[in-house]
């Protein structure tokens, strides 16, 4: 457990205990832990860096045995062992599964974060397709990448790549097997409407590929089925698109009142289907008592004016209710890897929170529904 070496007070262990403490709300370090979590809820019961040393800690979800795989084999053969002595078996590879099945109480873990690879293609085509099929550009991301480095490695090249809101989360694990939410959704959708091709290690050991030619349930499965579910995934192949500008918003919007916060959010969600229809994506959230908080992204956009116009139903609410406060800030990004370095930061690291998730047809959005 990452907070044992603080917890326990063996002077030997101080070192250990000064780096767990000066990183505990590090992605990136989390990442690089076997059995840590990005959210402690699902690594630890109760006990966290600061917990009192006369306070009773266990192991918690943290699993009692991992493997850290560094390469395919070493997968095949962890799959295999669990198998043989039906343990509990749970993948890890940056730990950001909101829904914990990347830890487990007496598990066995398969770490795969270490397994590292980057690899561009101008003219893809899926294992065991014909050979004239039509070719597609494309990147191949070994389990381990994270998707600062991979939209890096494809500004680097002029391409854009469909992917995650956050620097540390894994670009060929969790996130492509939940369904892969982008903020270049509008234009390309989403993660699996991009993803060519699987290399998955089955529950058997078997190694195979799974793309629109072979192992087509297998394939279907993957694109939204859930993370370590179907069985250990090593490579994904994602389609590459031309890089793209992006316009970005940030809108703080201070109301008078709870209530009047209740009546933006109306607004708010019902001019929602139109600003996506014209290509916006973004993150917010709501701020108690009264504030409302969105980073607009607007990738591909014709203009700066453009995007802001597209806001202009909840700048007009506001106009028109005294005593609220709309701040703005502004830029131009040339490319989407600009804007993403400079904005998106992961968030709520280290802290004990449950997230849920929720998937909502525009349908809900619309004039006449509650």
């Amino acid at each position: 457990m990452l907070a044992l070496s603080k917890h326990m007070g063996v002077v030997q262990l101080f070192p250990a205990c000064n780096i767990a403490k000066e990183n505990w709300n590090n992605s990136f370090w989390r990442a690089n832990q076997t059995g840590a979590m990005e959210n402690p809820v699902w690594d630890s019961l109760g006990c966290d860096i600061n917990t009192p040393r006369n306070v009773t800690c266990d192991q918690g979800f943290v699993p009692h045995y991992a493997i850290d795989a560094q390469n395919d084999s070493h997968v095949s053969e962890a799959v295999q062992f669990a198998d043989k002595y039906n343990l509990s078996l749970v993948v890890k590879n940056t730990g950001h599964d909101f829904l914990g099945r990347s830890s487990g109480a007496g598990s066995f873990s398969i770490w795969t974060h270490n397994l590292k690879g980057i690899n561009f293609s101008s003219s893809f085509v899926a294992s065991g397709c014909p050979a004239n099929e039509t070719t597609q550009p494309a990147v191949t991301v070994r389990a381990a990448e994270q998707w600062l480095d991979v939209y890096k490695a494809a500004d680097q090249r002029n391409v854009s790549v469909v992917g995650g809101a956050a620097r540390s989360v894994g670009a060929a694990g969790g996130w492509i097997q939940g369904g892969g939410h982008s903020p270049l959704g509008g234009l390309f959708g989403m993660g699996v409407d991009n993803a060519l091709q699987f290399t998955v290690v089955q529950p058997n050991g078997q190694i195979v590929k799974a793309n629109k030619c072979q192992n087509q349930d297998l394939f279907w499965a993957l694109r939204g089925g859930g993370g370590g579910t179907w069985g250990v995934t090593l490579d994904v192949t994602y389609k590459t698109h031309p890089s793209v500008n992006c316009n970005v918003i940030g809108m703080v919007v201070n109301t008078t009142n709870a209530g009047t916060l209740t009546q933006l959010s109306e607004v708010f969600l019902r001019a929602l289907p139109n600003i996506t229809d014209r290509g916006l994506r973004g993150y917010g959230y709501w701020q108690p008592p009264n504030s409302l908080m969105v980073l607009w992204i607007h990738p591909n956009s014709s203009s700066l004016q453009s995007t802001n116009s597209t806001l202009q139903p909840i700048y007009d609410w506001a106009n028109a209710n005294n005593g609220t406060q709309v701040q703005l800030i502004t830029s131009t990004h040339p490319t989407f890897y600009d804007m993403f370095n400079t904005y998106i930061q992961d968030s709520s690291i280290g802290t004990p929170i449950w997230f849920g998730t929720r998937l909502v047809s525009r349908n809900a959005f619309a004039v006449n529904s509650t």
